[in-house]
């Protein structure tokens, strides 16, 4: 029959309700993306970078419509053979008129559907349940070949035949997937929400992956760490582990209820960490991959973080002696802190980055010994591989200012600041796997406006920049300026030893030390200092390290600098010995060398003193 304008605009109803949603969301969060597709699409991948999401989206879309037309896919049969061929001849046929209008508004929405189905990380998750409403379709129209060709009665009867038997085969093994996730539902998230109603209390917050059963079931206020129901949580989760880590840490849930390190490397890198190291209780289920569609893990846990850790409470101070040697010195002290990884502080200051390892997180977190110290702190870091940039605000013309910054590097090189276009300083990144280093750039006075703009570049021998936080100090500083005394020794023209006391106790050797630094120079170049009874074999005793805790001589920053060296001389005889100090580049292991007038210098070893009696 001919169809009416009322009736071929009906048809149009269901494309026309697909904007119903997106209105919706627009008006009750005044965003046109729902979270859950915020958390599941690929057009929303960190970094977002259209040579990657346009191959996989496709990818997705190519391998759908083969699936379809074979329905065969990677868990098995799961549409009659051929449905989708039988659709497709089925469609074309209904071109003819006077269906032509209901054919091309058939394929218009498989099109359409199949397209915004492609754009989903999870496209053929838990037995393709998004592609659902198009299989139906595709069974439905199939039937018309088959009518079409009724009177043909083998066709009819073969064709009947194929379809009722896959049918009923597709269908017993449905059944049976469908009881064993019952199964899983009931021995992981059902049991994780009866433990969190019977043993915490109503207002108790619990962080949860995933959030269905422990909020509908535990009756107990969420944090959606996918973020498919906490507003803007899944921006931190398509960031990675390491911004998923600041979320938590600026939440604070009172519990976490999550998979582990069984559910991949980004929940595990969260495990290995004081938010979700100790669980209180944990359920285990084996599981079936090629079935499992439900809420379920090998193992998931209820965990709860131990606020007070040291760990969780000293995130946003600097650690170690080398950052606060400077600001030490200074009165007045103001900060503001760029929390890397925690999007909210990045959007605070215009945060930017570029460049990023091929595989992993952009975002990772680490629970880690800041470098010279034994204080531990757990941060998200960015992983970069180009640049990161950001701007700071309500800059102070008038006062020092000096920028501290934490990375975490597992490869040596060099960090250039910018500040303004400006080139200010090179760092030196140690190559430091398992620990956090600080260092300290001072900003020229000069160079200092309302509104600044950094960017720091990394040149690395491998891997990449781990940066995780920059405090921007400012005050009053008090006693960095260049000692006026003679020098005792010069060190390639970049500092001198300007003084040096040393002290020995029952113990130690206490060896003070104070420095100008005349020029900065990137270099990664380490202190020794050597207790010698005959100088040359070997030293009897030793430090060497970073001094400061971890400083490397191309962080020094010009002004003066002071530390005390410790050496241990408990298993020394009594006796008298030499004390001998020397710096040597950590890559080539050459000496630098050093000049004096006052002292003696054997093999670039500037001897300090030559009879320090030790013991007796």
């Amino acid at each position: 029959k001919t169809l009416t304008r009322i009736q071929r605009f009906s048809l149009l109803i269901p494309i026309l309700l697909i904007g119903l949603q997106p209105l919706v969301n627009r008006l009750v969060t005044g965003s046109f993306v729902a979270t859950g597709n915020q958390s599941k699409s690929i057009l929303a991948t960190v970094p977002h970078d259209w040579s990657v999401i346009v191959p996989r989206v496709l990818s997705n879309f190519v391998r759908m419509w083969t699936e379809w037309m074979t329905g065969y896919g990677e868990q098995g049969w799961y549409l009659p053979p051929l449905v989708g061929v039988l659709a497709l001849i089925s469609l074309f046929m209904l071109l003819k008129r006077p269906t032509r209008p209901l054919a091309l508004v058939i394929a218009s929405w498989l099109l359409l559907i199949s397209a915004s189905v492609s754009t989903l990380d999870n496209a053929f998750w838990h037995f393709k349940r998004y592609q659902m409403p198009i299989m139906v379709v595709l069974l439905v129209i199939s039937v018309i070949f088959v009518a079409r060709f009724w009177h043909y009665k083998i066709i009819a009867v073969v064709e009947t035949t194929l379809f009722a038997v896959a049918g009923v085969l597709i269908g017993v093994r449905f059944v049976g997937a469908f009881q064993t996730n019952v199964g899983y539902v009931y021995a992981q998230p059902f049991q994780m929400a009866e433990w969190l109603r019977n043993n915490t209390s109503e207002d108790a917050i619990v962080a949860a992956h995933d959030v269905g059963l422990m909020r509908y079931w535990g009756e107990r206020n969420t944090l959606d760490m996918v973020g498919l129901t906490t507003p803007d949580a899944a921006s931190y989760w398509r960031n990675g582990v390491g911004s998923v880590a600041e979320f938590l840490l600026a939440n604070r849930p009172d519990y976490i209820a999550s998979y582990g390190r069984g559910h991949g490397y980004g929940l595990g890198m969260l495990e290995n960490t004081a938010l979700m190291r100790d669980p209180l209780v944990s359920f285990t289920v084996p599981i079936d991959p090629m079935s499992n569609v439900a809420l379920a893990g090998e193992t998931q846990s209820i965990y709860q973080p131990d606020w007070a850790n040291a760990a969780l409470q000293t995130q946003l101070i600097p650690q170690s002696e080398a950052a606060n040697f400077y600001t030490n010195n200074m009165n007045d002290v103001t900060t503001q802190t760029l929390n890397v990884a925690d999007l909210s502080r990045e959007e605070a200051f215009e945060y930017q980055w570029d460049g990023t390892p091929e595989k992993g997180y952009v975002t990772e977190v680490y629970e880690q010994v800041t470098l010279g110290t034994n204080k531990i702190a757990l941060d998200g870091v960015r992983r970069i591989t180009v640049t990161e940039l950001f701007t700071l605000s309500q800059v102070d013309t008038s006062q020092e200012a000096l920028i501290i910054t934490r990375v975490h590097a597992t490869a040596s090189g060099t960090l250039d600041v910018l500040v303004n276009g400006q080139w200010v300083a090179t760092r030196t990144l140690l190559s430091a796997a398992g620990n956090w280093q600080e260092f300290t750039t001072r900003i020229p006075a000069k160079l200092l406006t309302s509104t600044l703009r950094f960017e720091l570049i990394p040149h690395l021998d491998d891997g990449w920049y781990s940066p995780a936080m920059h405090w921007w100090v400012q005050g009053v500083e008090q006693s960095t300026a260049l000692s006026q005394s003679v020098p005792l020794a010069m060190f390639k023209d970049a500092f001198e030893l300007s003084d040096v006391t040393i002290a020995s106790n029952e113990r130690t050797l206490d060896v003070s030390l104070s420095w100008n630094v005349l020029e900065e120079k990137a270099a990664d170049t380490r202190m020794f200092v050597h207790l010698y009874d005959n100088l040359d074999e070997p030293p009897v005793a030793q430090w060497d390290g970073y001094p400061l805790g971890g400083l490397p001589t191309g962080n020094w920053l010009l002004g003066g600098l002071y530390d005390t060296i410790y050496i241990d001389t408990t298993q020394l005889a009594a006796g008298e010995y030499t004390v001998a100090l020397g710096f040597y580049d950590v890559n080539t292991g050459q000496r630098l060398q050093v000049s004096s007038d006052t002292l003696q210098v054997r093999d670039n070893r500037l001897l300090l003193a030559e009879k320090v009696v030790i013991g007796g």
